[in-house]
């Protein structure tokens, strides 16, 4: 009788076929309206949105001085003591120099943007002669000088 009246209670919550009926012409101009939105050739690149935050920051000598001020700078200081680089994989592989070290590109924080930005350009120009295909092309994105 328990497991009825459970039952019961979870029928309840969920959504009845009448409640919100399929509309198949509003289905079928959303589909249309991505697909404009969407479509791409192939091998064209997609294009990732780059996100930001245009809030005002308050800057590291202005933090109230309680814990959570104090934490923080803290971890301000480490966000300016941290180098960021690049290391470029194509097909799986990590691209060397001429005398066999790994390729790494740094990152150079941009100036000018306060002290908490995670801003950053590349001052490295790599050039690439794939010999087959489509090369499968990855960058990984590396820190150094994160100390806890």
């Amino acid at each position: 009788e328990k497991t009825k009246e459970l039952l019961e209670r979870h029928n309840l919550k969920q959504p009845k076929a009448a409640d919100d009926p399929f509309d198949e012409a509003t289905a079928i101009e959303d589909i249309k309206e991505r697909h404009k939105r969407t479509k791409r050739n192939p091998g064209s690149p997609i294009y990732v949105p780059i996100f930001s935050d245009q809030r005002a920051r308050t800057e590291t000598g202005a933090l109230p001085a309680t814990p959570e001020g104090a934490k923080e700078k803290k971890r301000r200081g480490k966000i300016k003591s941290m180098q960021l680089f690049l290391r470029i994989l194509v097909n799986g592989r990590a691209l060397t120099n001429p005398n066999g070290r790994l390729l790494e590109a740094d990152l150079v924080p941009v100036m000018g943007v306060g002290d908490s930005s995670f801003s950053f350009v590349v001052k490295q120009v790599v050039q690439l002669a794939p010999t087959s295909g489509m090369p499968q092309i990855v960058l990984q994105l590396h820190e150094r000088g994160w100390a806890f």
